[in-house]
């Protein structure tokens, strides 16, 4: 049995370190997957699947600086940050339906 208790100082350094942790993580694994979206697009030279990913990989980079500029308070303290966040989530989530819907449009007319 654990007997006694987690001094506050011990506990929120560590939730700091695995917020920070975390927040790295995301960063890291969101830049690296957008990066391969793009990659992968210019490889196909064209085409129908390149505009895909194109779409999918603007979309995520919306979402991603929508993240960041939340997540990263230096990045702009402004009365309006909250607002620009959901302008790039949505239109980041707009770019990657009309990705999903060109494929989709196109596997129909097949």
């Amino acid at each position: 049995n654990f007997v006694g208790s987690v001094p506050d100082e011990a506990l929120s350094g560590t939730v700091s370190l695995l917020s920070m942790f975390s927040f790295w993580s995301f960063i890291i694994i969101a830049v690296t997957a957008t990066v391969l979206v793009f990659i992968a697009a210019v490889k196909m030279k064209g085409g129908l699947f390149s505009g895909v990913l194109r779409y999918f990989g603007a979309g995520m980079t919306l979402i991603l600086f929508g993240f960041v500029l939340v997540a990263v308070p230096s990045c702009i303290a402004h009365e309006y940050t909250k607002i620009i966040n959901d302008i790039l989530y949505t239109v980041g989530y707009v770019l990657m339906a009309v990705a999903a819907h060109r494929l989709y449009a196109f596997t129909k007319a097949t």
